[in-house]
């Protein structure tokens, strides 16, 4: 089954294309990489789809509803989660009270039960706060519940905020650089994450991601952009081999 689809979309700032005609189209629980030099125009995608940008033209379908210009919130509820290159945690708030924040976005009471504490607002605050220790088991964070974010380690940090993005209850995940900076012991264990997410969650993940490495060794399928446009896409046996791919990162084919 098609979970996304993006038909001819395009973005531009002024006089310059940063995203042109791209076509993408990802299956429920694929596990895709999205590749490029820097510049390529993959964060200005990830941004398009998930409403931080609107199209310049083009659309993008979410099982097949058409969400293209919609906002991110609305874009969030509609089944997409998504991290950041730049870690955006609540950086003196605790780790349980990061996702607290995001289970509220996703689940929490009406305002007039919120208002009144009616014994609604006590039951639905109770299964919250169940859900988001549930979430920081499963990714061994539960130990550190009541630390402030600001003070886990880097790799710590990036699995929090992933974990952040987990608990509105995605259909599709899009992890930006999730490896940037991670030493390999971190990496290897992001690289465990991404597996679980997508094999025992059931959802799909589409990664952008510089370490070439972890993109061939976990991704099932890889799109590569160059100057906004997507010049190949294949498994990565087809994308090591593909000289359009070699040209753009090297520079020219032997």
């Amino acid at each position: 089954m098609t979970l996304l689809k993006v038909n001819q979309l395009t973005k531009t700032f002024g006089g310059l294309t940063a995203v042109s005609d791209v076509n993408l189209e990802i299956e429920s629980n694929e596990l895709i990489g999205l590749i490029g030099p820097n510049g390529a125009g993959k964060t200005t995608l990830f941004n398009l789809i998930t409403g931080v940008y609107e199209p310049t033209s083009g659309n993008i379908e979410l099982a097949g509803q058409d969400i293209s210009g919609a906002k991110p919130e609305k874009i969030n509820q509609a089944g997409i989660g998504r991290t950041f290159q730049n870690i955006r945690l609540f950086a003196n708030l605790t780790v349980l009270e990061n996702v607290l924040i995001a289970l509220h976005t996703e689940h929490g009471a009406g305002f007039l039960t919120s208002v009144l504490r009616l014994p609604a607002y006590y039951r639905n605050r109770n299964q919250l706060y169940r859900r988001a220790i549930e979430l920081l088991e499963v990714f061994n964070l539960e130990d550190l519940a009541n630390e402030k974010a600001k003070n886990l380690a880097y790799g710590q940090q990036r699995r929090l905020e992933i974990v952040r993005a987990l608990a509105t209850e995605p259909k599709l995940l899009f992890l930006d650089e999730p490896a940037a900076g991670m030493n390999p012991r971190e990496t290897a264990e992001l690289t465990e994450l991404i597996h679980r997410i997508k094999d025992e969650l059931g959802i799909t993940v589409v990664l952008i991601e510089h370490d070439m490495s972890l993109v061939m060794n976990i991704c099932e399928r890889i799109y590569v952009l160059e100057y906004g446009k997507v010049i190949a896409e294949g498994n990565p046996e087809e994308i090591q081999s593909d000289d359009r791919v070699i040209k753009a990162y090297l520079g020219g084919v032997d």
